[in-house]
């Protein structure tokens, strides 16, 4: 066995190569090919914070970013994202790290993790600081990596698969409405699509303490048997793209999704509580009286939640434009402040389809930031592009001036599936509905199909 160490200098030896300075990614953080020697056989090149191997046509990355935590990507050499991911903000991390070869693997060594990848089909062996092994890529065709063009930009079809241990517990995905109440995602078949009441989060927590999470948005299919534990995606424009994250405890693991999505803040107090909601009061007049009684009969509620058509009517122009009905709700600062002087709080439902005959809606058409099919109940709305930094900023900017200003506490943000031409209970309609929509800011909409609710 030989072993190479990072030493910051540029050494040769048998099919390892040790690289300074260079950390296998492009500017938008995805894998970029280094050159290699020559075309024969197994390469592997240490980077900046990890190694690069090519086999068999395959350019796959192994890169810390942190001593647990390592994203694994490959593809046939080349990505073709034009942005950043929208899910991941740590960065590769300057952990100590060691290779060692044999002539069957090799294997890249961090305080916490060892990771022997197989010389001759890439296929990656995880295991802890002392050698107890926490899973594996399948030994064989552990990855089907195809090119293909969709809506006329290149990308790829991708499958991955693991090969778990018997009695192995799997956990995640989201909450997916088809098995409501298969926590264990054993044995299941899946299709992965953000609908009403489905939640798409492509993370897997594992009994073997490890976790696993997909950075791809587009649609997927999931499935467990006898050949292993495989997620299929339609366009995965980096390939195959995820991150391994490891730990003494569960508590540890979900750390490592944590540090890598971004800490989520703690909950205030008040929304803890009851929240009381229906298919809308219809007047200011109304929710003031409910919330009264709700006081008078002391009842412990924290939150009244205001529904939609505070805006008018659901057939009219004016579908969630920040704005209320001036005969309806004529005072709007007037009721909220009622409500929090009865020590409650108000939360209200906004809609990304915003009304044509809203100021809203006007200014973000001088951008060209709404998509052209009308919303399925108002017929007079559309849908408006999250994905557009200028969108959002728009958006929001409405947001404040027409509800946040006037005391409003809490935004309950509805028919973020994106909801466009039905009420999105079934997952085929609701993916051919976003693909209609065509390309957004960031790209089409076959490859960032899940992620609208995270983007607005």
């Amino acid at each position: 066995m030989t072993m190479h160490f990072l030493t910051g200098l540029l050494f040769f030896f048998t099919s390892v190569i040790l690289q300074a300075g260079v950390s296998g990614l492009d500017k938008s953080g995805h894998l970029q090919a280094i050159e290699r020697p020559n075309d024969n056989g197994f390469f592997c090149a240490a980077l900046e914070n990890g190694v690069q191997l090519h086999v068999n046509g395959i350019v796959k990355n192994v890169i810390f970013y942190g001593p647990s935590t390592v994203r694994v990507n490959e593809n046939l050499g080349r990505n073709y994202w034009q942005h950043p991911s929208i899910v991941v903000v740590s960065k590769p991390a300057a952990v100590p790290f060691k290779v060692q070869e044999t002539a069957e693997y090799v294997a890249i060594l961090s305080e916490k993790l060892q990771i022997r990848a197989d010389k001759k089909t890439g296929a990656l062996m995880f295991m802890d600081a002392g050698g107890r092994l926490l899973t594996r890529e399948r030994a064989e065709n552990h990855a089907t990596i195809k090119q293909v063009d969709i809506s006329g930009a290149p990308t790829y079809e991708v499958s991955h698969t693991f090969a778990l241990k018997p009695d192995e517990g799997w956990y995640g995905l989201g909450y997916i409405d088809s098995a409501p109440t298969q926590i264990n995602r054993r044995g299941q078949e899946l299709l992965l699509i953000q609908t009403n009441m489905g939640i798409v989060i492509p993370m897997i927590v594992s009994s073997e303490r490890y976790g696993i999470m997909w950075d791809i948005y587009s649609i997927m299919r999931f499935k467990d048997d006898a050949a292993g534990a495989t997620l299929w995606a339609e366009s995965a424009p980096g390939g195959v793209d995820y991150y391994f994250f490891a730990g003494n405890t569960m508590d540890e693991v979900i750390a490592g999704y944590r540090t890598l999505t971004g800490s989520a803040p703690m909950y205030p107090k008040q929304a803890l509580g009851l929240f009381m909601s229906k298919e809308r009061y219809p007047t200011q007049d109304r929710i003031v009286e409910v919330a009264k009684t709700f006081r008078k009969e002391q009842f412990p509620l924290d939150y009244i939640v205001q529904d939609w058509q505070y805006w008018g009517s659901d057939k009219d122009g004016t579908w969630s434009g920040m704005i209320w009905n001036p005969d309806r709700y004529p005072d709007p600062e007037g009721m909220i402040k009622t409500i929090h002087d009865l020590n409650m709080k108000l939360m209200i439902s906004i809609w990304p389809s915003v009304g044509n005959d809203t100021p809203l809606a006007h200014e973000l058409d001088q951008y060209n930031l709404r998509f052209e099919p009308l919303h399925w109940i108002s017929r007079k709305a559309r849908i408006y592009d999250a994905f557009s930094e200028k969108g959002r900023e728009i958006y929001f900017k409405h947001i404040n001036a027409g509800l946040l200003s006037k005391g409003v506490d809490a935004l309950w943000m509805d028919g973020t599936e994106v909801e466009v031409g039905t009420a999105c209970w079934n997952p085929n309609e609701v993916a051919r509905d976003i693909k209609r929509l065509g390309n957004n800011a960031m790209g089409d909409f076959s490859r960032y199909l899940n992620p609208y609710t995270l983007m607005t």
